[in-house]
């Protein structure tokens, strides 16, 4: 039993002492079971970085919030802060929901499935009809391609066929889809806004609301929610805040108590949640500490219930790795735009100057935000920053004082959490604030799921504009090394084409003169997939020119793209004529950073301190971002973490494997890592006397080295990127 407590396997242990109680007081109660053997098991019942798969016997109240989803007339936005329980809340309303007949509701991730910025908004359909048809709404017959109307029409007659039937549609990250859906189209009737909406809308009103959806996200949800141009303004809507006292003394109190813990004082849980703002997600890592420390405790069986005491709070209050995992979770909803983030600073500093005795206005703040940031707030008035301030009263940032034209912060523990005056004053100064990202395909990349056995996202290794190009008419090389996931390309064109109507055969070349046979006689636009890595240049040849007079377009012929990926080794046909053109996957970079919304790495520093960690190697970023947002890492502990494992001589091996750098470019690298720092630009004139090659050779070697993806070229001259520099060191000490 003692070792239960500290193997990464838990079980309930059941001897005929716990058997004999249970048949006595409580037969057949799983929970009296529970009651009597948690406190003996290593289990810890919070879970803070669950991102939304918060289990049920720690999702407390949301009552009222949870009503009104399920009611037909009831909300339909749903808003808050990240991080406050929006996904947890539509989880638990899909599990519900769907426990009572005739009763159907799915749960759409739209941010995950890249309606709104990397699909248009009309995506919305075909994602809206693969789930439908999952829980039998829509029979296996109906295509998941077919048109709006056609679906809205088979969901109507499902709905007609039993008048207790009911539809509820969970749109979560909803920003994205809803600007998207916002800009005007032209139709038959003109232009018009929100097309995808209206007819959401219609369905909905057709229906009585049998059929119902549900927008949930963050400040761009509350603002469309407020709109008259938006078909559903005046819908309802609910914001998602800090949980009222009883129910987060409720979270603190009960799975504590039911792992056989009890606070030796009331004042002790309200001390808890004045540290964590109420904020349930604030109260889990804290709780998840809290439970932890006591743990590590030597106890024998005669001290249960163990007792929680003053020391022990006080502990998790004063660890440095609570406070900060505590502040990155506020600020990730502060941060998501700079003038969110200025006007806070702004109202932090002036709450402690003042005692926290008073709320500010809107022209006092504009007045002061001006004087900080002129460009992000020259142009605004008073009544414009008054919105931004009820916009960061309805995401928990701050509250609305009763005479309605003051705001201040919602508590001086709020304050505290985010630094000290120093610390603010110094990064209200010294920040390079920006104005609010606007999406760019040449930037952005798509979610294409997570990995198998880490769990992280994984990203494309092309961005959406190369995507586009990829998939355009005519023979495309993509250069990629094994340090750029290749294993990833075909998932990423499978989603881009997918959506457009393009169907894609993957091939080898064994199999490929049947697949061109086959699609030759297809009229519909298509590519042909072929990873081609390490095949040989004869193979790579043949297969070159079959693609090439496959792809040649023809008058009645549909458009058609060959599509193979190359290794490094393949030098010579980059540059075949036949080919169309060749692309190379891309390390991230700080301004695809930006174009991922959820990074938690969310400001101009922290996006280059990750940069500097990972080098923006695709595996190495999503690891990073995982550790520090399922992982339970800080952000400066994720990022000590994955530089850590370079340092390791094995990682760093693998590394430079996995980038396929030739014996003889790393022993010339090996000699000008020596000359320089990480990072350090040199123009071709010091890498050659560094190296010892001439100037013609050194422009080979560079280029080289550029194909490969190991080499930044900024204004300061070339450099070796920074892991690969890191790994070449740590292969040389240990040599």
């Amino acid at each position: 039993m003692a070792e239960t407590r500290t193997s990464a396997q838990q079980a309930l242990v059941v001897d005929p002492a716990v058997f004999g109680w249970v048949t006595a007081r409580s037969p057949r109660s799983f929970r009296a079971l529970q009651r009597v053997t948690l406190p003996w098991t290593g289990f810890n019942p919070y879970t803070p970085f669950v991102a939304g798969l918060v289990p049920p016997e720690v999702f407390y109240g949301r009552v009222r919030e949870i009503s009104a989803v399920k009611d037909p007339l009831g909300a339909l936005f749903l808003y808050g802060g990240r991080q406050l329980g929006k996904s947890a809340l539509l989880r638990k309303v899909e599990a519900d929901f769907s426990s009572t007949p005739d009763h159907k509701a799915i749960y759409l991730d739209l941010k995950a499935r890249g309606v709104g910025e990397a699909e248009p908004a009309d995506r919305i359909w075909s994602v809206l009809a693969t789930e439908l048809k999952r829980v039998g709404v829509l029979g296996p017959k109906v295509s998941t391609a077919a048109s709006p109307d056609v679906l809205l029409e088979q969901v109507r007659r499902w709905l007609e066929d039993n008048r207790e039937r009911r539809v509820l549609v969970l749109a979560d990250e909803a920003d994205a889809f809803l600007t998207a859906d916002s800009k005007s189209v032209r139709g038959s009737g003109g232009e018009g806004t929100f097309a995808n909406v209206a007819r959401l809308k219609g369905l909905m009103d057709s229906t009585d609301r049998r059929f119902k959806v549900v927008f949930a996200g963050l400040h761009q949800v509350q603002r469309f929610s407020r709109l008259s141009n938006v078909p559903l303004a005046h819908g309802g809507e609910e914001l998602i805040g800090p949980l009222k006292p009883v129910e987060a003394q409720r979270l603190v109190v009960e799975p504590m108590a039911a792992f056989g813990y009890r606070f030796e004082r009331p004042e002790l849980v309200w001390r808890v949640l004045a540290a964590t703002n109420y904020q349930a997600c604030l109260v889990q890592i804290f709780c998840e500490r809290l439970v932890t420390t006591l743990r590590e405790k030597p106890l024998s069986s005669a001290q249960w219930p163990v007792t929680v005491t003053e020391d022990d709070v006080r502990a998790v209050t004063g660890s440095p790795e609570v406070h900060r995992n505590i502040a990155e979770r506020m600020r990730l909803t502060i941060n998501l735009e700079d003038r969110y983030r200025v006007l806070a600073l702004v109202i932090a500093l002036r709450s402690q100057a003042d005692g926290f005795q008073r709320g500010y206005d809107a022209d006092e703040l504009l007045n002061e935000a001006k004087r900080n940031w002129p460009e992000g707030f020259g142009r605004l008035t008073a009544s414009d920053v008054k919105i931004y301030l009820e916009e960061m009263a309805g995401l928990g940032l701050l509250i609305q004082q009763a005479d309605r034209r003051h705001y201040a912060v919602r508590s001086p523990n709020v304050v505290h959490m985010l630094g000290i005056r120093e610390d603010l004053e110094l990064e209200l100064r010294q920040t390079e604030f920006s104005l609010p990202y606007d999406y760019n395909p040449r930037f952005s990349r798509r979610l294409l799921g997570s990995g198998q056995q880490s769990g992280a996202h994984r990203y494309s290794p092309l961005t959406e504009q190369q995507l586009y190009d990829a998939t355009s008419p005519g023979l495309t090389l993509v250069f990629l090394t094994k340090a750029h996931s290749p294993e990833l390309m075909e998932p990423a064109i499978r989603s881009y084409a997918s959506a457009r109507g393009l169907t894609v055969h993957t091939t080898t070349p064994d199999t490929l003169v049947d697949v061109l046979t086959q699609d030759t006689r297809s009229k519909d636009p298509s590519v042909v997939f072929a990873d081609l890595r390490y095949c040989g240049v004869e193979t790579l040849g043949q297969t070159l020119d079959r693609l090439h007079r496959h792809t040649l377009r023809g008058k009645a012929k549909p458009p058609r793209t060959g599509l193979i990926l190359v290794d490094p080794r393949a030098q010579e046909v980059l540059k075949d004529e036949r080919v169309t053109q060749v692309l190379r996957s891309e390390r991230w970079n700080a301004d695809s950073l930006r174009a991922w919304p959820e990074c938690p790495f969310d400001t101009p520093d922290k996006r280059r301190r990750l940069m500097e960690a990972t080098g923006g190697w695709p595996s190495l970023v999503e690891r990073t971002v995982d550790y520090a947002t399922r992982g339970g890492f800080t952000l400066e502990g994720a990022l000590e973490a994955i530089q850590a494992q370079y340092a390791q001589e094995k990682v760093a091996r693998t590394h430079l494997d996995r980038v396929e750098l030739t014996p003889s470019t790393r022993n010339l690298l090996t000699v000008w890592v020596q000359y320089v720092e990480p990072g350090e630009g040199c123009d071709h004139g010091d890498i050659a006397a560094a190296i010892g090659l001439d100037l013609a050779e050194t422009r080979a070697f560079t280029d080289r080295l550029a194909d490969h993806g190991v080499l930044d070229d900024s204004e300061d001259g070339y450099a070796l990127d920074l892991v690969t520099f890191r790994a070449l060191t740590t292969v040389g000490k240990e040599s």
